[in-house]
Parts: C-alpha cells; sequence; structure tokens
C-alpha cells in the first residue's frame, strides 16, 4: 500500500503533504527557488537529489518552519539525505554557541 498523504502537527497547526511527487524539475530549477510552499513539496519529489537541494534551501531560508519538513526525511532511508542534514544543523549550533 503506498502513503499517499503525511500529516504533521507543528505548532499546533495539521500541515499535510504529500508522501511523493513526481513532477519534471532539475536541481538547478530548486536551486533557484526562494517560496516556501515550492521548496517543501519539493522535499517529497520522488528523485532524492532534489529533495537533498530543496531541503538545504528550505532550512537556510526558513529555518523553523522546514522542521517538519526535515523530521520527515530523516525518517527516510536515504543516508546521503541524513548527512546533509546534519551537515547544516551543526554549523548553525556552532554559530549559536
Amino acid at each position: 500500500m503506498r502513503k499517499k498523504q503525511i500529516e504533521v502537527l507543528w505548532r499546533g497547526k495539521a500541515n499535510q503533504f504529500p508522501y511523493r511527487i513526481y513532477i519534471p524539475t532539475t536541481k538547478n530549477d530548486v536551486e533557484t527557488m526562494e517560496d516556501f510552499e515550492k521548496l517543501s513539496l519539493m522535499t517529497r519529489h520522488h528523485d532524492g537529489y532534489i529533495r537533498e537541494v530543496a531541503i538545504v534551501k528550505l532550512m537556510k531560508l526558513f529555518p523553523s518552519a522546514s522542521i517538519p519538513y526535515l523530521v520527515q526525511l530523516l525518517g527516510e532511508y536515504v543516508m546521503e539525505i541524513h548527512l546533509t542534514i546534519i551537515g547544516q544543523i551543526i554549523p548553525q549550533q556552532n554559530r549559536g554557541a
């Protein structure tokens, strides 16, 4: 059975987004995006490279709002995305210290 929607409760609001999307796009397209809705949707793309670029951009532009999306990606099986997320978090913690 294939998951259709993911629901995450964040700051008292239920957020629903698709488990996967299948739309044509490129890493370059995602790298130029600055819209929260578009970037958050790209974190659900079927291509792991697109998801990785999208979560990095989302974390940089919308650090707090990106949390439900990065948590969802950490729950998935792609270790390279996990390492990318951790690589983004550690420098931010060091700057805050």
